[in-house]
């Protein structure tokens, strides 16, 4: 599906997946029944669709890439749950990447839903998200690896990136900026109702995730809201401030948290301007682990060695103005 343009949609700009039991082809046997197979979304431009550009009961090896969302969610129906600038379900082995979203009103930006299972969100730009409760990229309930890298949330409300009830996630080499409360939410499992995978039948815990190597700029005073224990770490990442804010007090924060060991503070002034999509001002440089899957920066250039520079860019890809 590539290269179309949906405009001024009631409801959903694009509905895709799989609807029935029985298909004329053979699919993997741990395959959702709702699950569509092998689907490409590439190069399309979604405007003013009421409740989501796209969304689909769930996308086995699939790829969505390069399209361009704006303005959409704009009936504000966020309590229906299944509202975003995108809300994708029930990804396994796929990849999402390249994708602009833009302005989404009452709904989370990017919404990936239950189950997700080896699916990569990567260099993604999301700005302007106005939602109620969650922010720009939101995953949910998934209890197998996932990987949210490369991304650049800013303008957003409230978090950056919410989770929850997911476990064996990794969010690293990012890039979230001025949002209004955390750059990464992550709260406990639910008491009273626990999410169970569709295929493993797993219930919920927040355990084993990982936030390293990002770049957090204008949350003043707030840091990573990650799980205390269980394997949940957060470690590596940059928090910027503006002159004159007040910058996170990492000494408290380690001692509360016994996470950001290695993390550090710093002053500059970033501004991202999404009229021409330009990144401008000094952005600082950290060293941080290489994590083996991240392989190139936002702009592809080749993340070598054990080490590498924390946030989506090498400093060789760093211009005082980048165009995203």
């Amino acid at each position: 599906i590539e290269n179309n343009v949906v405009r001024q949609v009631n409801g959903l700009g694009l509905d895709y997946g799989r609807r029935q039991t029985f298909l004329p082809y053979e699919v993997p046997a741990d395959t959702p029944k709702l699950a569509g197979v092998g689907i490409i979304v590439r190069r399309n431009a979604f405007f003013d669709c009421g409740i989501c550009s796209m969304q689909g009961l769930g996308l086995i090896c699939g790829l969505i890439e390069d399209n361009y969302v704006q303005d959409a969610g704009w009936h504000d129906v966020e309590k229906l749950w299944e509202t975003g600038g995108m809300k994708l379900h029930y990804l396994k082995h796929a990849l999402v990447r390249r994708n602009v979203i833009r302005g989404t009103i009452g709904a989370p930006g990017l919404w990936a839903d239950h189950s997700n299972a080896n699916a990569r969100i990567t260099q993604n730009v999301i700005v302007g998200v106005r939602s109620a409760s969650y922010g720009g990229i939101f995953l949910e309930a998934s209890y197998r690896p996932n990987l949210i890298d490369h991304n650049i949330v800013w303008d957003c409300q409230p978090h950056a990136f919410y989770q929850h009830d997911c476990g064996d996630l990794t969010i690293a080499n990012n890039l979230f900026g001025c949002c209004t409360k955390a750059p990464v939410q992550m709260p406990p499992p639910g008491e009273k109702k626990r999410e169970v995978d569709i295929e493993t039948k797993r219930m919920s815990s927040v355990v084993n995730n990982r936030v390293a190597g990002n770049v957090f700029y204008g949350f003043a005073e707030r840091g990573t809201t990650v799980l205390e224990g269980l394997g949940n770490e957060s470690d590596y990442n940059v928090f910027v401030n503006p002159p004159g804010a007040k910058p996170l007090d990492l000494a408290t924060l380690r001692q509360k948290t016994g996470c950001e060991e290695h993390s550090r503070t710093f002053t500059a002034t970033l501004e991202f301007s999404p009229a021409d999509w330009t990144l401008r001002g000094d952005l600082p440089i950290m060293e941080c682990p290489r994590l083996a899957p991240l392989r190139a920066d936002y702009f592809g250039a080749a993340r070598r060695g054990d080490r590498t520079d924390a946030g989506p860019f090498l400093k060789i890809s760093l211009k005082p103005e980048m165009v995203l």
